[in-house]
């Protein structure tokens, strides 16, 4: 979930009462690169636009106050602002035709959850317009890749595993956290894989790290590839992987669960990992956020218990519980 932004002079002023939203915002801006100013209300954001430049605003449609038809016309009507793109989002989801996003002043809507491709896919083509407008003729270009990919630029090290282009462990743990807080807040299911390569450090022992590496970057792959828009991955140790699922219950995280098995048995691996005996295969663990638990942690354990059952199964395995 990356824009690739080497520059550090994109700046958002982000309205809202939620700090949850906030906190949310603050971590992905920040794997962006993207400066972030904040303001918990309309007014407090005009006076900071008055000392503070920002390139595109963003305002929560559940703001607390005027509502957003006044809160646009308020910061429109000030002459003493420059003239900022603003666009309202839905923390809860929305659709297009939601009231704030037909607002007249404003320049688009999100509708996708924070902590998701989507969201950002839309933040990154509200900047890319931005700067078409600014100059068509710049030297400098946003990158529109979504993620880091192992063949490009090095991903940020702090941010991103370099092996997989996913996040890493200490980014893809707080992303869960974050996500658990808001699924439980606003009462909607939350689905969590934790998924191990089978006999990893075996096939490491005998092949050597290079093949291990190797596989672990094809998994990476069939992982990003198996699962949705708003889905959330990153390597959380040696060989295992976590993947968040916001709004989805059980049926929704067995069907991923399924499908990643399945790809990992028909991925077309690298010749190199040809060599191997059997193919590359995984099991997975899942847990539910509200049912299994309410807390990153507790939810992290029981998908690491029903990890451990599926490994009972044999190879290629999945449980959930049952």
């Amino acid at each position: 979930m990356n824009l690739n932004m080497t520059r550090t002079d994109r700046t958002l002023l982000a309205i809202d009462d939620n700090e949850l939203n906030l906190v949310s915002l603050r971590a992905v801006l920040q794997v962006e690169n993207i400066r972030m100013l904040e303001a918990k209300d309309i007014e407090t954001g005009i006076k900071m636009l008055r000392r503070r430049r920002a390139d595109l605003i963003l305002i929560d449609c559940g703001l607390a106050g005027p509502g957003i038809g006044r809160a646009v016309r308020l910061i429109k009507a000030d002459a003493s602002l420059p003239e900022i793109p603003i666009v309202v989002f839905a923390s809860n989801g929305g659709s297009p035709a939601h009231p704030g996003a037909l607002e007249p002043g404003v320049a688009g809507f999100i509708s996708d959850p924070i902590l998701s491709r989507a969201f950002l896919e839309a933040l990154k083509s509200y900047f890319g317009r931005l700067k078409e407008d600014q100059s068509r003729s710049s030297e400098q270009k946003i990158e529109t890749k979504a993620f880091p990919s192992p063949d490009g630029p090095a991903p940020n090290p702090s941010v991103f595993d370099w092996l997989t282009g996913h996040f890493n462990h200490a980014t893809i743990h707080n992303f869960l956290s974050l996500e658990v807080k808001r699924a439980v807040r606003h009462g909607y299911a939350l689905s969590l894989i934790k998924l191990d390569v089978d006999e990893f450090r075996k096939q490491n022992a005998r092949y050597g790290c290079s093949l291990g590496d190797l596989i672990l970057r094809e998994v990476g792959e069939v992982v990003r590839d198996s699962i949705r828009d708003i889905d959330l991955a990153g390597r959380y140790g040696s060989d295992e992987f976590l993947i968040v699922l916001p709004y989805s219950d059980l049926e929704g995280a067995v069907i991923v669960a399924r499908r990643i098995l399945s790809a990992l048995q028909s991925h077309k691996y690298s010749p190199g990992i040809s060599i191997l005996a059997d193919k590359v295969s995984a099991c997975l663990g899942i847990a539910l956020c509200p049912s299994d638990a309410s807390t990153a942690e507790r939810l992290l354990q029981t998908a690491d218990l029903r990890l451990c059952k599926a490994r009972e199964k044999g190879k290629n395995q999945y449980s959930a519980g049952d």
